[in-house]
């Protein structure tokens, strides 16, 4: 701690507590220094709840059977292996694409998050078949409203793994992750993952994302 540097700040007394903890006194500013910081705070830490797509089992990321996914190469996030065909809205946000093939939606929140849903590994070869979506380009969305309606047992019979990954794909613009437990999961529940977000001056989205 550079006590010169905090008595330049205006400190009139800097109090060490053992611990590792110190007491800054500055007297009659401290309640308005106290608010300058809550400002800045509120400002700097945007926290981004992520509601839970499918109902099934949340898995790491790094246990989809393909390594586009697990090696964490479109971004980061986790993954699901569902129960039903159906899959919800995690976010609020606005849909960005939804892919020909319709085996997965892009979505960007409101904060710029870009986050790719993408149900099952080598499905984009099904061409469609099997899937229905209820979004459009250009549609906005809240958690737990209806994407994509899928018949499982013939989406499992022909693609690789039922393994549905959520990611955000412009990850660059988390600063810290915090997961709920690998467990099952039920559809549209609430921060089965939350984001902490960087600063909010610095987040600038880029247009479209891709798989």
């Amino acid at each position: 701690v550079d006590d010169n540097a905090l008595k330049n700040l205006g400190a009139v007394g800097i109090i060490r507590l053992g611990g590792g903890n110190i007491q800054v006194v500055f007297g009659t500013y401290s309640d308005m220094i106290r608010e300058e910081i809550v400002k800045l705070t509120r400002k700097e830490i945007l926290q981004i709840p992520f509601y839970s797509p499918v109902q099934g089992h949340m898995v790491p990321l790094k246990e989809v059977p393909d390594p586009v996914f697990s090696a964490g190469i479109v971004g980061n996030g986790v993954a699901f292996i569902p129960d039903r065909g159906e899959v919800v809205s995690p976010v609020v946000g606005t849909v960005m694409i939804v892919y020909p093939s319709k085996h997965a939606i892009g979505i960007r929140t409101k904060e710029g998050l870009e986050v790719l849903l993408h149900v099952g590994i080598d499905t984009s070869r099904l061409e469609g078949k099997y899937f229905e979506t209820f979004v459009k380009e250009g549609d906005e969305v809240v958690p737990g409203q209806m994407l994509i309606r899928f018949q499982i047992d013939k989406v499992k019979q022909h693609s690789k793994s039922l393994a549905t990954p959520m990611v955000i794909t412009n990850s660059d613009k988390v600063k810290s992750w915090s997961f709920a437990p690998f467990k099952a999961v039920k559809k549209g529940q609430a921060s089965v993952f939350s984001v902490t977000l960087k600063e909010k001056e610095n987040f600038v989205s880029p247009g479209g994302t891709h798989v």
